[in-house]
């Protein structure tokens, strides 16, 4: 081999070892992103597991009031749907995913009438504003107002919105924080019925 030869090998073999180190530090960089964007973002979906709410059950309060309530009044709330399935949406009138969600569940009440409890749960909201917002997307389910913000640390809020579904027996089946879907909710609706 050559000096000329062996120069050029030389100069190969070093482009080619920047050439990884950058797609390395690239990559590397790319996954940084990703895993500081996945930890910080609102959206994710807990299944099973969760705490069962047992004890003295209370009816649902009726549809277009907005009731105060705190966590012993939601619990048993939860309590007295025994025996259906409860979806539990906790929201507030200032954000924009819950208001994209808004129709879906107004929809959903009416499809699972009968079958399936909903119950909304206003968070870090002026009640007037909340009332307001229960009138313009028509949700025709009871609404609660969190108060003293107890009930959503309870239920261990993160973002808002944050839906909770709640088998027949009162355990916690899953919670979905951010937006959810249609389809989505229809299918973890339709779990829960399953076990009924």
């Amino acid at each position: 081999m050559t000096q000329h030869t062996s120069l050029r090998a030389a100069a190969y073999d070093l482009s080619y070892v920047n050439r990884t180190r950058s797609r390395t530090r690239r990559l590397r960089g790319v996954c940084v992103a990703l895993v500081v964007l996945l930890s910080g973002c609102a959206t994710g979906m807990v299944r099973g597991g969760g705490p069962v709410i047992d004890g003295p059950g209370r009816p649902l309060p009726a549809v277009g009031t907005m009731t105060r309530a705190n966590r012993a009044d939601f619990t048993a709330m939860i309590a007295g749907a025994r025996g259906h399935p409860i979806v539990v949406n906790v929201w507030a009138s200032w954000c924009p995913p819950c208001r994209a969600e808004a129709p879906l569940l107004a929809r959903a009440a009416r499809t699972y009438a009968g079958r399936v409890a909903f119950l909304g749960v206003v968070s870090r909201d002026d009640p007037a504003a909340a009332i307001r917002f229960v009138k313009r997307y028509g949700l025709n389910y009871p609404n609660i107002v969190d108060s003293g913000d107890v009930i959503a640390p309870f239920l261990g809020v993160r973002g808002l919105p944050t839906t909770f579904i709640f088998g027949s027996d009162g355990r916690l089946r899953v919670s979905v924080s951010g937006g959810i879907s249609e389809q989505r909710l229809a299918a973890q609706i339709s779990d829960a019925l399953g076990d009924a």
